[in-house]
């Protein structure tokens, strides 16, 4: 295992970047793998390994398409091609293979039908919080409860930054976050950062707990429960 340790130069400086284009190890006890995977070839000639098309895996040198209810995955996040099929969180769907969702209109467990259409995407400030200096600050959460429609985190660069970076401010998911601080002089918000943690959905379930007494409008219908995990942590600030 190898670590690096990057400090700042110039404390000046809001933003940080470092770029790694190559790292090469020599003197390796076991060689330079840890093991093989399955490569897609067309011919003998052909030394690269071929990309499957969506929602298709390898399987004994030919791509096939994942059955109903599954999503092509990857063993490994680095593995060049994807070769299982993993299946969807329950109560969720797929078209395409690639990625599952929520249905708009589900009925759970066959009693009450939820139509979910007006609530698929949403947009919610969360509560007052405050730095260890006593400045205000809040977050914006932007999500996508059903359907495939993603939504956007977006952080405008000042100038300053436009010209010392040139990374993505922009964040396509199903759940991100805007980290906002409020301007004093002008009354308008800043976005300070966003990050992505709704890259995997794990579950869709139903509750019985009143995780939301005061907005029930009918006490006979259970909360749905999604829950989400971030696959690595993509802040961007």
């Amino acid at each position: 295992m190898f670590n690096w340790l990057f400090t700042s130069d110039d404390v000046r400086d809001e933003i940080d970047e470092v770029r790694i284009y190559e790292i090469s190890v020599t003197n390796t006890e076991v060689g330079g793998s840890d093991r093989c995977v399955s490569c897609l070839t067309t011919n003998n000639q052909v030394t690269e390994c071929q990309s499957c098309t969506s929602g298709h895996i390898l399987s004994n040198n030919t791509c096939i398409h994942c059955p109903k209810l599954t999503i092509a995955s990857r063993v490994r996040s680095n593995d060049p091609i994807p070769t299982i099929c993993e299946p969807c969180a329950k109560n969720t769907v797929t078209d395409d293979g690639v990625s599952c969702y929520v249905p708009c209109k589900q009925t759970f467990d066959g009693n009450v039908e939820y139509d979910l259409n007006p609530i698929s995407t949403i947009a919610f400030h969360g509560s007052k919080l405050f730095t260890q200096k006593g400045s205000g600050y809040f977050h914006v959460f932007n999500t996508s409860i059903c359907g495939q429609t993603s939504v956007t985190c977006v952080k405008t660069a000042s100038s300053d930054e436009s010209k010392r970076s040139k990374f993505q401010m922009k964040i396509d998911s199903k759940l991100c976050r805007i980290g906002t601080v409020p301007d004093q002089n002008d009354n308008k918000t800043s976005v300070a950062y966003i990050d992505d943690f709704g890259e995997e959905l794990l579950n869709v379930s139903l509750s019985t707990s009143k995780f939301f007494p005061a907005l029930r409008s009918d006490y006979n219908l259970s909360d749905i429960i999604l829950v989400y995990r971030a696959n690595s942590s993509s802040s961007q600030s």
